[in-house]
């Protein structure tokens, strides 16, 4: 065993209680080929090992390692000369690398997706399960449940919903092996003696206030064409934001004037944030009730003078669940709309409480994990009570929060519409909300199984079609622009991207763009007109069934951006999902196919473990010398003519921020948790390629790559939204000129 394993006892935590993070990017890398975030910071394995972690402060980590890729908590980055006491050091790069927990300046826990990295000198990231019992020994016990406490030398399998993952703990070496369809996915080091929710209770409370990004724009600086805006509006760089578009809302209202009060039992003020973040001018006041709530006429009285038009109260189960009635009751009668969590209890009484809430007229708020589904990012049921609660809408505040910032958001938007029509009742404020909202439905059922079986898709179309809708859970996504009747001409990615002032110049005409993927529909109706040729290389063809469909939603979005781009769909596929050799060998045959054909630009959505494979990263790059201008986030390095995209609200360092959903809207025919990762920002990426290329074929990938990089507008938090209107207009001037 390695010294840095024997000697790592620093603090009683564990990186178990941040597992459901952990778990989201291994569940995002299976389900779409490109969901792992790059980073930027190569660390090796052999400097890993030589740490004594159990001694080593934060800052002597930073000075054997390096600057990490960036400063994050569970759902926040941080600025570097702005930390609080507990973050994460991440050095990841690609879908491989290192991340540390930092709580009080020293290192209390460690995550390894380094394939280079061995324990025992033998287990590495890919190994399979019957290898690290060789080496462990067998399992004293097999469970098909994940329990508060890891057991040692339990190995838990067959879980219900993640049957394509299993853990194997060996707590006496403080360390949890986890498996993805029997290969080892992720190495976890902690203490022996640990709590497994500590860690992510430290990160959550010390995670400084929230901050409110200003509009970029002020409605009257906005152009409108009845109730759509046709000038640029930029999203801000953070998750809140961007699930509700609130840009886009707050284009039309900020919340000015309207007064929110906070009815809370504890005096954090992420709540009270979280509500700013949503309607920036709203007037809020903040009543600490304590652990002994106050009587309901107390309360009225004391919030008299305010005259509350929405009162939040973000912690239903700590009530008495009579006063809590009464107050409801009182609110009703002199218009204030409440707004409460519906989902904060699987308790029997709790949820009497909140469907009596809800009856009396209450807008309760369901919340969601940061992929748009029900569940949180382990696959763990929120509530498993839910389909018995009523459920107004469902929201989010980020990938890891408290779990009553999604009723501050709504209470937020709430506020957004009662400005915009002052004359509402609080009923009618509801309803507006209600119908605004977009109906929704995701992969999974509230057990966390997976419906595959259940589902079909139109060959010709893509569409997903459920064969038992009673399989599914349906509810209602709040939608703030929608609520206040609001929206962009085109859909807000093209908008944000500025497309619509770019194909005053050019909408790709004479670009050729391949996209190699692992799935295409290419009778499409978007797709089939643009189709010029086509490839496949492994074993499956364009005719095999049950066609894999995010080939055909990475050339949809491709061809969003470059509508007249000529297409190249590329098949690539092998025997086995696991069978990376073969699928690393066909992706690079992919695109030396592209150049091959003298395609202008190739988009790629891979997951990040095949960015170590020498072959694929070699064929890029003689893709790039032969003049073709790749997109793809996994690229391992900094490389003149690869653009590697991120999400428009996280970065890792700086970077080009895309969208990942709002594409097209078809609510109604695609499983919401399937438009989220970060697959769907290559295409983005390419398309401006595509464009440039149309009105300039003789720039080179390097200098298509720096044209985007240097027109690129800052939002904050290092993240840069290209101006394709600016891109290219300055690549028509430069071959003009």
């Amino acid at each position: 065993m390695l010294d840095a394993i024997k000697n790592f006892r620093p603090l009683p935590y564990s990186f178990r209680n941040i597992l459901p993070y952990s778990l989201s990017l291994l569940f995002l890398s299976l389900l779409l080929p490109g969901a792992i975030r790059s980073g930027c910071a190569a660390v090796s394995w052999e400097q890993v090992k030589s740490l004594d972690l159990a001694h080593i402060s934060a800052s002597d980590l930073i000075r054997e390692l390096g600057e990490p890729a960036k400063y994050s908590g569970l759902s926040i980055d941080y600025e570097k000369d702005n930390l609080p006491s507990a973050y994460i050091l991440n050095y990841m790069e690609g879908g491989g690398g290192y991340l540390f927990t930092i709580i009080d300046d020293r290192v209390a826990d460690l995550r390894i997706y380094d394939p280079a990295y061995r324990l025992n000198d033998s287990i590495h990231i890919g190994v399979s399960k019957d290898d690290a019992f060789q080496a462990f020994g067998p399992p004293r016990e097999t469970q098909p449940v994940l329990p508060d406490q890891f057991e040692d030398r339990f190995f838990y399998t067959n879980i219900p919903g993640r049957e394509w993952m299993s853990f194997y703990a060996l707590k006496k070496e403080g360390v949890l092996l986890v498996f993805v369809e029997d290969k080892l996915n992720l190495i976890q080091l902690f203490p022996q003696d640990f709590n497994p929710f500590e860690i992510r209770q430290t990160l959550q409370r010390t995670a400084p206030g929230r901050q409110a990004f200003v509009p970029t724009k002020e409605a009257g600086s906005v152009q409108w064409k009845g109730d759509q805006i046709v000038s640029r509006v930029l999203p801000y760089p953070d998750f809140l934001s961007f699930f509700m578009r609130l840009p886009v809302a707050h284009a039309a209202a900020t919340g000015e004037g309207v007064r929110i009060s906070i009815l809370q039992m504890d005096s954090d003020d992420r709540v009270s944030a979280t509500v700013r973040m949503a309607a920036p001018n709203a007037v809020i006041q903040f009543h600490a009730c304590r652990q002994s709530p106050k009587q309901p006429l107390d309360l009225l009285e004391e919030m008299g003078r305010e005259a509350p038009k929405i009162v939040l109260i973000p912690d239903p189960p700590q009530w008495d669940g009579e006063a809590l009635l009464s107050l409801a009751r009182a609110l009703i009668e002199i218009d204030a709309l409440p707004v409460v969590p519906g989902d904060l209890s699987a308790e029997e009484e709790d949820i009497g409480v909140i469907q009596r809430l809800h009856e009396l007229g209450c807008m309760t708020i369901g919340r969601l994990s940061w992929q748009s589904s029900l569940m949180d990012d382990a696959g763990k049921p929120f509530n498993k009570q839910i389909q018995s609660i009523p459920i107004d809408l469902f929201t989010t505040q980020g990938i890891r929060d408290a779990p009553a910032d999604a009723a501050a958001s709504a209470a937020g938007a709430a506020a957004l519409v009662r400005e915009k029509r002052p004359d509402q009742t609080a009923s009618e404020i509801r309803q507006i909300l209600l119908q605004g909202s977009q109906r929704v439905w995701h992969m999974k059922s509230i057990q966390g199984e997976n419906h595959f079986s259940n589902i079909e898709q139109d060959p010709a179309t893509g569409k997903f079609k459920r064969k038992n809708k009673e399989a599914f859970f349906e509810f209602n996504i709040l939608d703030a622009p929608a609520a206040l009747g609001v929206d962009t001409e085109i859909p807000w990615f093209l908008n944000a991207l500025n497309c619509q002032k770019a194909w005053e110049i050019t909408q790709g005409e004479n670009a050729v763009a391949a996209v190699t993927d692992q799935g295409f529909h290419i009778h499409h109706p978007r797709l089939k007109d643009s189709i010029i040729q086509t490839a496949h290389f492994g074993p499956r063809t364009f005719d095999s069934p049950n066609m894999n469909f995010h080939g055909t939603e990475m050339s949809r979005i491709l061809l969003a951006v470059a509508p007249k781009a000529k297409l190249i769909p590329i098949l690539c596929s092998a025997d086995s999902i696991q069978n990376r050799e073969e699928y690393g060998r066909n992706i690079a045959e992919s695109f030396r196919y592209a150049a091959g054909e003298q395609a202008d630009v190739i988009s790629a959505s891979w997951a990040g473990w095949f960015n170590t494979d020498e072959n694929v990263i070699q064929a890029i790059q003689d893709a790039v010398d032969r003049g073709v201008t790749v997109s793809w986030f996994h690229f391992p390095d900094a490389h003149p003519g690869v653009l590697r995209p991120s999400f428009n609200y996280s970065s890792h360092g700086e970077g080009l921020g895309f969208f990942d959903r709002y594409m097209f809207g078809e609510w109604e025919t695609w499983p919401v948790d399937l438009s989220c990762g970060l697959s769907n920002t290559a295409p983005q990426a390419a398309g401006i390629a595509a464009l440039v290329r149309s009105v300039n074929p003789d720039l080179t990938p390097a200098g298509i790559t720096d044209l985007i990089q240097r027109n690129s507008t800052p939002i904050g938090k290092q993240i840069f939204i290209p101006d394709a209107y600016e891109i290219v207009k300055q690549a028509k001037e430069m071959r003009e000129n």
